[in-house]
């Protein structure tokens, strides 16, 4: 920030070591003591991250940077916005158009002097509590305003989620990508001039909409607050396809088909309300959510008897995965072919600190009024029916055995799990792309043994590749099920593939041929291409979605919910 700039954005791919790069940066800031008449609070530092990587994350900046209690505070994004965060927050109701609304102000002069946004694509959604507690900090004025410092592989894919990191700037907008803008002399970006920017820069289109040309022109507008890491590439890369499949049996075909006609059938009726002037749009996400559990619950036996493949093929199995349910039938399957639990590393959760977001979810819900659930076009009936759609597809499996109740996972019950994996003990690794899609690593290494059995370095910090063959722990290779969430899936299809790994990792994301699948490519395809306009550079996950729309789903694009573009029902604030 030589500049005197407000705000930065580092742009880093994923496992490229983002922690190292803003520790160094806080590391700084505490040389120069920048907190020093900026604020009275005794942690002038703060540092936002995901739950499941708090500690690791304080030992990392307090090992390598010296930047211990004292003077730095890390927590997590649900901390903030709940008890921990009252020392910075005050959070009130108030009436805005006759509706109360929550608002969220930061207390001056104990505000942080700078404040770190940790994987700030948590931001991103304008209904989350995180979003606004981030708007609010752009509210504090010159005299308070912290140093912002995010940082992301995946920030954002429309302009619309850009706004926290925009607006933090402050810049000038006298000029908007270069051109004079209509905007007064003095005019600064704010939370109220938001709404016009955006909409210059998304152009003919809408912020909302997953847009190339104005994703660039946002990058452009706002390339002198953004740091875009680029050289730091890993020994050895990720190979990412696509794979086509077949359906196991005609059992397996007629299940995926007739859970397609239910939703179908579903669709018809909520449409017919539509029709008569019933809003039905969460209703019709909630059809569509049970179609995409099913979908991807039938393909268990092909998983497993690929990750068993995998396994005698001499390399460690990794599965991605969307939902709990099939992990569950996964591992019940695994053990009908002579593979025990205890032989598989499941990851599911991020460690519960609090209220999980299912409780705190049920909660919103049933606190909604009449009024707010009819201009939502849903029922408190529906919108329950799909937070506890998990549960209700776990029970009608079975009458499910104590070690495959997957209820909350601890951080020590997950980190076991990840050591286990790492260490050779297992050779299969489940996980789910909501809780493995940050602060995860589970790429073959040799960091988890000591010095003298690790690998010679090279003077560029690569291995010796004579050394690799004498690590116990195996290559990886990974099968990933589709998501609609392109920043889900480019943060999914990251963590075996990681700037030390010691191999080159395949990774498949696996389609059912000629089903609505192909249009996950199309949806996933559109956002991706938006991150490689903000990126600028190839990425390893740029090759992990086919283009365009193929013959095959052309016929069902007409029967999709106009929402899926966005996460819908999908994703919720925090980690589950």
């Amino acid at each position: 920030m030589s500049k005197n700039l407000n705000s930065i954005l580092i742009l880093s791919g994923t496992g490229t070591g983002k922690t190292w790069m803003a520790g160094a940066i806080l590391r700084r800031f505490a040389d120069i003591d920048y907190a020093n008449g900026r604020t009275m609070s005794h942690i002038p530092y703060l540092y936002v991250t995901r739950a499941s990587i708090v500690v690791q994350t304080e030992r990392v900046l307090e090992r390598d940077f010296s930047l211990g209690l004292e003077s730095l505070s890390v927590i997590n994004i649900e901390q903030l916005r709940a008890q921990a965060g009252r020392f910075w927050l005050r959070r009130e109701q108030v009436v805005v158009g006759g509706e109360e609304e929550e608002k969220w102000t930061w207390k001056k002069n104990i505000q942080p002097a700078v404040i770190v946004w940790d994987e700030c694509q948590a931001l991103k959604n304008p209904g989350s509590q995180q979003h606004q507690i981030a708007c609010a900090l752009n509210e504090m004025g010159r005299l308070y305003q912290p140093k912002q410092i995010f940082v992301s592989a995946t920030p954002f894919t429309k302009v619309s989620e850009a706004k926290c990191f925009a607006v933090s700037t402050h810049k000038s907008l006298k000029f908007i990508c270069g051109k004079r803008s209509g905007f007064d002399e003095n005019a600064i970006l704010t939370n109220e001039t938001w709404p016009q920017y955006a909409k210059v820069i998304a152009g003919e289109g809408a912020p909302e909409d997953y847009n190339e040309a104005a994703v660039e022109r946002l990058m452009d507008d706002l390339s002198e607050y953004v740091v875009r890491v680029k050289g730091v590439r890993p020994q050895f890369e990720a190979d990412n396809k696509v794979q086509m499949i077949d359906f196991q049996s005609r059992e397996e075909r007629e299940y995926y088909e007739k859970a397609w006609e239910r939703y179908l059938e579903e669709k018809a009726k909520l449409e017919a309300k539509s029709l008569a002037g019933i809003p039905t749009g969460m209703a019709l996400l909630v059809q569509f959510l049970k179609f995409r559990m099913a979908a991807e619950y039938i393909r268990h036996k092909y998983l497993v008897n690929r990750m068993m493949e995998i396994v005698e093929g001499g390399k460690a199995a990794v599965c991605a995965l969307s939902f709990k349910p099939t992990i569950i039938q996964m591992i019940l399957e695994f053990e009908r072919k002579g593979v025990t639990r205890d032989q598989i590393s499941i990851i599911w959760g991020g460690g519960q600190t609090q209220l999980t977001e299912k409780q705190k979810a049920k909660s919103k819900i049933m606190s909604l009024t009449d009024k707010q659930l009819q201009t939502q076009g849903t029922t408190r009936e529906e919108l329950l029916e799909a937070l506890a759609l998990e549960d209700v597809e776990e029970r009608e499996i079975l009458d499910l055995p104590e070690h495959l109740r997957l209820g909350m996972q601890s951080f020590e019950e997950r980190q076991k799990e990840i050591d286990k994996f790492q260490s050779g003990k297992t050779l299969y690794c489940i996980y789910t792309l909501k809780a493995g899609g940050v602060g995860l690593s589970l790429h073959h290494t040799d960091e988890v043994f000591p010095a003298e059995k690790r690998c010679r370095r090279k003077e560029s910090g690569y291995v010796v590749e004579e050394d690799i063959p004498l690590i116990p722990t195996r290559p990886r290779e990974v099968l990933v099920t589709p998501t609609w969430s392109p920043i889900e899936l480019v943060q999914g299809v990251g963590r075996a593939p990681r700037l030390t790994s010691l191999s080159v990792t395949k990774q498949w994301l696996v389609f059912y041929k000629g089903t609505i699948e192909g249009r996950v490519a199309d949806i996933a395809g559109k956002g991706l291409r938006c991150l490689s306009k903000i990126v600028k550079h190839k990425e390893p996950w740029s090759n992990m979605v086919v283009g365009g729309r193929t013959e095959d789903i052309e016929k069902y694009k007409e029967t999709l919910p106009d929402d899926l573009e966005g996460d819908g029902l999908v994703e919720q604030e925090g980690e589950e």
